[in-house]
């Protein structure tokens, strides 16, 4: 009997958990006919168009997207979105979904890691443009890989194995991109990623040869723009600065195996990995220093405030170790040399010049020297 009844409950369970599938399935269902039925008012006759910057969607787009979606794609993923809610919606007219929205012209382009959260990869873009000043954020055209690329003629998106002929190096060299945008966690994954270590070179070399007003790269996060005024991101840098301290471009994958390939030819044409990575390394300090100097300022400051207030004095040599702040404070003040007179932690000993000199004293290397 007791087997029997075991037997009965275990196939109740699973039967429920089939309806519970189903039920969510066909709830997502539900709400794709209901998010197409709008895109239709709003955009009654989708067109394809080139590939590049004209395949960009904008700030508010995205917001609609998390919006109508949230509660299906609460943590989930680049992935989950692009298999169960992109795909789907852009099979009939089997176009990219910035096309079937109908779509802008980039003024950002975005660099990311499918396996972020989309939720924190919409809130990073949305702190971005905020940050731009324009009263018109909203409307500002981000090109995004899994939105801007046809996913149905992904091979033809990607160059058919000719990167120059690829949309992220149409869109990115248009003449139309003020930015790259690199969107990052904690953990700074997309400089694991192939595709994403591709944008960032190509980035530095648009930087350093166009006679536009191209600003480079920057780094968006959930909390803001590592870098920018008023924004906290001390984790985030963290993060980078650890990752880059084991950057390694040969170590970089892809989903599909034939795109590792050409990046990793493409960067034995540029020099080989050796020379790519003090080139990332070496252009991605500048940004890190200034958060390095947000830091040194803001724990003085919290110092100050407490020292003001009557609080007991620290043993001698405590505040010098750097232990405020988890060692972070001070670098240059545990090792022996003095911060300079405006607050930031000078000289080679500094916390980002030690990451990236693993811990030595000299200048950089002569291979970013080189680059």
């Amino acid at each position: 009997v007791s087997i029997v009844a075991g037997a009965l409950a275990g196939l109740a369970l699973a039967l429920l958990e089939r309806w519970r599938v189903a039920n969510l399935r066909s709830a997502l269902q539900q709400r794709r006919l209901d998010f197409g039925k709008v895109l239709q008012r709003s955009n009654p006759h989708p067109r394809s168009c080139d590939r590049g910057p004209g395949r960009a969607v904008s700030i508010e787009q995205l917001g609609e997207l998390l919006d109508y979606f949230g509660d299906f794609l609460r943590q989930r993923t680049a992935y989950y979105l692009n298999s169960n809610i992109v795909k789907p919606l852009t099979d009939q007219h089997q176009l990219s979904y910035s096309e079937l929205i109908g779509p802008r012209t980039l003024t950002y382009f975005v660099s990311h890691f499918w396996g972020t959260p989309f939720a924190h990869f919409v809130a990073a873009l949305q702190k971005h443009a905020e940050g731009t000043g324009l009263n018109d954020w909203q409307g500002i055209g981000y090109w995004i890989c899994f939105l801007s690329n046809n996913q149905w003629r992904v091979k033809e998106e990607v160059g058919d194995g000719d990167w120059r002929r690829s949309s992220f190096y149409l869109a990115l060299l248009s003449g139309h991109c003020r930015a790259t945008c690199l969107v990052l966690d904690c953990q700074a994954l997309p400089l694991t990623r192939s595709w994403c270590l591709f944008e960032v070179l190509q980035t530095y070399r648009l930087a350093h040869e166009s006679n536009t007003d191209f600003a480079g790269l920057v780094f968006c996060t959930s909390m803001g723009v590592i870098g920018q005024a008023d924004n906290v991101c001390y984790n985030e840098a963290i993060g980078l600065a650890n990752r880059l301290t084991g950057l390694d471009v040969d170590l970089a994958s892809a989903s599909n195996k034939s795109d590792e390939k050409m990046i990793r030819e493409l960067v034995q044409a540029e020099g080989g990995p050796e020379r790519i990575n003090a080139f990332i390394r070496h252009n991605m300090i500048s940004s890190l220093r200034v958060t390095e100097r947000q830091f040194t300022n803001d724990i003085q400051s919290l110092s100050d405030i407490l020292a003001a207030a009557g609080g007991p004095r620290a043993a001698p040599g405590v505040a010098d170790a750097g232990v405020v702040g988890g060692g972070l404070l001070s670098w240059g003040r545990a090792t022996g040399d003095q911060s300079s007179s405006d607050g930031a932690t000078g000289g080679s000993s500094s916390f980002f010049a030690m990451l990236f000199t693993g811990g030595r004293s000299g200048a950089v290397s002569a291979a970013e020297e080189a680059v």
